[in-house]
């Protein structure tokens, strides 16, 4: 009898100590779509148990040493798995090797979520290209994505669909505007600048004429493309940002630069500059009227741009705070 249990107990504690040594520790790190990392976030391991993640976004986990994958979710149901996609996050036979989770967060009693989502999925698409799946996978999990997403998060995928279309429309209509409206602020800045350098000289000297006629013509074309399309982009902003008053600060923004600057100041310079050409080509001959027309062009140049020098900060301003509205 002391023998059977002297096996029995041999058998147990063997039985034991081999299923202790059948288990393995699974080392993760979760990322959101920015590769930011998560932490306190409770994962759960289906069947298994689970874990909450440290202030870096790591955990470690025990798990059986002959599973090749296992199942996990999140508790917090405002978070939604990018990867593993499917929810099976593969267990690296090398115990050294650090699992990799990425997530993506909306409120789900957030009313706009459903924007928020598509404007996250530009973040999404390049983590996708980072994580090195082919092209056609690829663009295969971001379809899958969209109806996992539309599913966790209770909308319909058309609406999410429309939802990220028009978040590229307001990428590409951003892209036009800031680039129209720093073009102009730059041009108007250098032609500023030129007149205050080169002043009357132009009147004496042809290459500074025709470098004054180089800015200028420059500005008009800049600022021509810029009247031209401010009441497309007036009704494109209305649209495709749903906010009129943001579409007004714009017009507002764009109505300053035409009425507070072109209009009073640059067109004063461009009246200074054909003058300056009719002295510089010799229209003009009389020593006299030249030198009276000389002092009038130097007084009004440098009242031009004294004045232009206290409003161009305030036109920065206003293009900084629209771009930064439209960029939000």
């Amino acid at each position: 009898m002391k023998l059977k249990l002297t096996i029995i107990s041999i058998f147990l504690i063997g039985f034991i100590s081999e299923s202790f040594s059948q288990s393995k520790i699974l080392k993760g790190k979760v990322f959101d779509e920015n590769k930011d990392p998560v932490e306190n976030l409770t994962i759960r391991f289906v069947s298994l148990g689970e874990i909450t993640t440290t202030n870096s976004g790591e955990f470690e986990f025990e798990v059986p040493a002959d599973l090749s994958f296992v199942e996990i979710e999140v508790n917090d149901k405002n978070w939604s798995i990018i990867s593993p996609l499917d929810n099976r996050l593969p267990i690296p036979s090398d115990e050294l090797f650090t699992a990799k989770i990425f997530l993506v967060y909306s409120e789900k009693e957030d009313d706009d979520m459903i924007n928020r989502l598509a404007d996250k999925m530009d973040a999404i698409e390049v983590l996708l290209k980072e994580l090195g799946f082919a092209k056609e996978r690829e663009q295969q999990m971001l379809e899958e994505l969209k109806s996992k997403l539309s599913e966790n998060f209770n909308f319909k995928i058309e609406d999410f669909q429309n939802a990220i279309e028009a978040k590229k429309k307001r990428d590409a209509l951003f892209s036009d505007i800031s680039q129209e409206l720093s073009e102009f602020n730059l041009a108007i800045n250098d032609v500023n600048t030129m007149f205050k350098n080169i002043n009357i000289y132009a009147a004496e000297d042809n290459m500074a004429l025709d470098e004054l006629v180089l800015y200028i013509n420059k500005y008009n074309k800049v600022f021509s493309s810029l009247t031209n399309n401010k009441f497309d982009h007036y009704n494109l902003i209305e649209s495709l940002w749903s906010n009129p008053e943001l579409a007004e600060e714009y017009m507002q923004t764009v109505n300053y630069a035409i009425d507070e600057i072109h209009k009073p100041y640059i067109l004063r310079l461009n009246e200074t500059i054909v003058v300056m050409n009719k002295i510089n080509r010799k229209i003009i001959t009389d020593d006299d009227e030249v030198e009276e027309l000389k002092t009038k062009i130097k007084t009004e140049i440098e009242t031009v741009v004294k004045e232009l020098e206290r409003r161009l900060p305030v036109l920065d301003r206003k293009i900084e705070a629209i771009l930064l509205k439209l960029k939000e």
